[in-house]
């Protein structure tokens, strides 16, 4: 996560599944940001949806309201906007900058499983997402992606999981259940839920326990996005 890309469609999505995510009982969530800084790249630009109120501002009204505030009155693209705010009541924000040293990266996520003791979900929000074989981990750009060992350190510690992907420029639906069905296997859960959007992806991993509630919580989620999303649930074959 870059925090030029605060307030973008893609957040938008990402902070209304949070909240729902959130109305389940007992259900707290450690954010990890994966902050990175910025590369003086360009990026961040999909705010447009913000001077549409009529057709973005239903799906989750105080989430779109206090964006629009943000990002157009208050002109800010940071992710302590949302810490500061009551929007996501039961998150919890790990803000650390993490670097592509892998001295560095293994302190960082050892105090992030210290900070997520007791949270039910955690969030990984990588700017590109799950690792690939071309950046190593410690290299140059691997800050960008969550490498295996830590999703399996979270998994280890009985959190259940919610995970960003940005999508690749290949056809979204098959890399989309191939991925799923990886972290299956990986996590050795029954389901793995996918939200999908044109870009970008959440994966869900749910606790092992009580899957039912979860599985309602994350239809009625896509219910509330219909056309603007795709929601899927992923079974072990």
């Amino acid at each position: 996560m870059k925090n030029r890309y605060f307030g973008d469609v893609h957040d938008y999505v990402k902070y209304s599944l949070l909240r729902h995510l959130g109305e389940i009982d007992g259900t707290t969530t450690a954010v990890c940001w994966m902050l990175t800084e910025d590369d003086g790249e360009r990026g961040g630009q999909r705010t447009r949806y913000l001077l549409e109120p009529e057709r973005w501002g239903s799906f989750e009204p105080p989430i779109f309201d206090f964006l629009r505030d943000q990002v157009l009155v208050r002109e800010t693209r940071n992710v302590k906007a949302i810490e500061k705010s009551d929007i996501l009541p039961n998150c919890r924000f790990y803000s650390r900058i993490l670097t592509d040293d892998s001295a560095q990266r293994q302190r960082y996520f050892d105090r992030f499983l210290e900070f997520a003791r007791g949270a039910g979900f955690v969030f990984f929000d990588p700017d590109n997402g799950v690792e690939i074989g071309s950046v190593r981990y410690g290299r140059k750009n691997s800050s960008k992606y969550i490498y295996w060992n830590e999703i399996g350190l979270a998994i280890r510690a009985n959190h259940a999981l919610l995970i960003y992907q940005h999508l690749p420029w290949q056809p979204r639906g098959p890399f989309v259940n191939r991925l799923a069905h990886r972290l299956l296997r990986f996590c050795r859960g029954s389901s793995v839920f996918s939200i999908r959007t044109g870009h970008v992806a959440f994966f869900v991993v749910p606790p092992r326990r009580g899957i039912g509630r979860f599985r309602a919580n994350i239809l009625d989620f896509g219910r509330t996005w219909e056309g603007m999303l795709t929601v899927s649930e992923h079974r072990r074959d």
